[in-house]
């Protein structure tokens, strides 16, 4: 490879990585920092090549990725049994196979979401059709005299998406008559309930005879659909009570650790401190992301598990129906100017 026919001495490298770790802060440390931020990032590119971590078609990619990482890599090389070198193959190697696994993960995605979208498109044509020919004769594919109690959250959205129109005693308002005739298709029946899964956790028992109303089916369809949600949701909320107490000790540590910081002039123990205080505020964030995460609604991963379609399809469905709801609001606001 270029770099070995350039005769690097690894272990002169390795040395001088090690002195540099040790530099105090100052002009001198930030220059050494460039020279050899230049010699990881070359190492980050050519070292996967040379050892058939990747293939040459997919390493400008994993290199665009890694490249920040340069400067940690640099700062987290202490005294070691193996040259600088080895060191940073042993770390590329790991990040190497989770870097081809995602990119299969995404290359299959992608060929997923293309059948689906033209499965889907398929189907908005046939259900357009459909609709045009005749809004009554909108019927159903299952009956309405099942055990809603044992439905699963698959088998609920299936009755919904596919239930008889019904007339039905709740009352709906202008724009909601106006959401209950896009709902009359299918496909868009089936991203508003997406949407619904994943929106925040609420008490929806006062949404359950509109929404009926809207998709003109019966009420004890929604109050398993959100009965079901919640369950799923229960789990979420137990962690994220666990995490809460967990991320408030940390925040205790950190307290005590910035405290002792301030309070010692030695240099050894204050990297040692900052060192643990690093480590302790990354576990922090990572504590206020699942709690953030465990507010939310039902994941759009697990939505894609449950309606068994891929994550990314999930996204546009969620995005269409927003798309609706905006153009449907904003035809209704033309509509009640025109009788002011």
């Amino acid at each position: 490879m270029r770099y070995i026919s350039q005769g690097w001495d690894f272990d002169l490298l390795s040395k001088r990585v090690i002195a540099f770790n040790l530099m105090e802060e100052g002009e001198e440390k930030e220059a050494e920092r460039a020279e050899l931020v230049k010699i990881t990032e070359t190492l980050i590119y050519l070292l996967p090549l040379e050892r058939s971590y990747l293939k040459e078609e997919e390493l400008a990619s994993f290199f665009l990725e890694q490249r920040a990482n340069a400067d940690k890599l640099l700062s987290a090389y202490t005294i070691s049994k193996i040259p600088y070198n080895e060191y940073i193959a042993q770390v590329l190697r790991k990040r190497c196979v989770t870097f081809v696994l995602r990119e299969k993960a995404k290359e299959s995605d992608q060929l997923r979401l293309s059948a689906e979208l033209g499965e889907e498109a398929i189907v908005e044509k046939e259900s357009d059709q459909f609709v045009m020919e005749d809004k009554q004769k909108y019927r159903p594919v299952y009956p309405l005299s099942v055990d809603i109690s044992s439905l699963s959250l698959a088998e609920v959205i299936e009755y919904i998406i596919n239930s008889p129109t019904i007339s039905s005693a709740g009352k709906i308002n202008s724009k909601e008559d106006m959401l209950r005739e896009k709902l009359l298709d299918k496909r868009k029946r089936k991203q508003f309930l997406t949407m619904l899964l994943n929106l925040p956790i609420t008490d929806c028992s006062q949404f359950i005879d509109h929404l009926a109303s809207v998709f003109q089916t019966i009420p004890e369809l929604f109050a398993r659909f959100f009965e079901l949600k919640d369950q799923i949701k229960m789990t979420k909320k137990e962690d994220a009570e666990n995490s809460r107490a967990i991320r408030n000790r940390h925040y205790r540590i950190l307290l005590r650790l910035e405290d002792s910081y301030n309070k010692t002039d030695d240099e050894n123990e204050r990297k040692c401190i900052l060192s643990a205080y690093e480590k302790l505020r990354r576990a922090f964030e990572k504590r206020n992301v699942q709690i953030k995460n465990a507010q939310r609604g039902i994941s759009q991963r697990d939505i894609a598990k449950i309606l068994d379609i891929s994550p990314a399809l999930v996204s546009i469905n969620i995005r269409a129906i927003r798309k609706l709801l905006e153009e449907l609001n904003q035809q209704y606001l033309l509509l009640d100017d025109q009788y002011d």
